[in-house]
């Protein structure tokens, strides 16, 4: 079967982050749209191996098999990446938020790192 071109926010949001070795790492819990450039510069996420979420530029996503995303990003890089908590999210609306995940992960100001 080949991989869809396309998928929903919804259909997405369901599926699973795994890392490279297929292990279930996280799942989303929502998407940044950025309106002047129409991309999607980075999810939120929550890890199974942290409390609280993290922004995660949606460039280092890679579809995988049976309705899942591959993040192959060392555990370090993951574990030390700025989060927050459920009840207390910083204004992730900003450049600055974007920038400093963007720096974090490695990844120049793209929609595709």
């Amino acid at each position: 079967m080949a991989k869809p071109k396309m998928l929903s926010v919804e259909t997405i949001a369901r599926d699973p982050i795994k890392d490279s070795e297929g292990k279930e790492i996280g799942n989303f819990v929502d998407f940044m749209i950025d309106l002047e450039q129409n991309s999607i510069p980075y999810v939120i996420v929550s890890l199974k191996s942290r409390d609280g979420y993290v922004g995660i530029p949606w460039g280092l996503f890679k579809l995988g098999e049976k309705h899942s995303f591959i993040l192959d990003v060392v555990s370090s890089t993951l574990e030390n990446a700025p989060g927050f908590s459920e009840d207390k999210w910083p204004d992730i609306s900003t450049r600055e938020y974007e920038e400093k995940i963007y720096k974090h992960f490695g990844c120049p100001l793209c929609v595709s790192c």
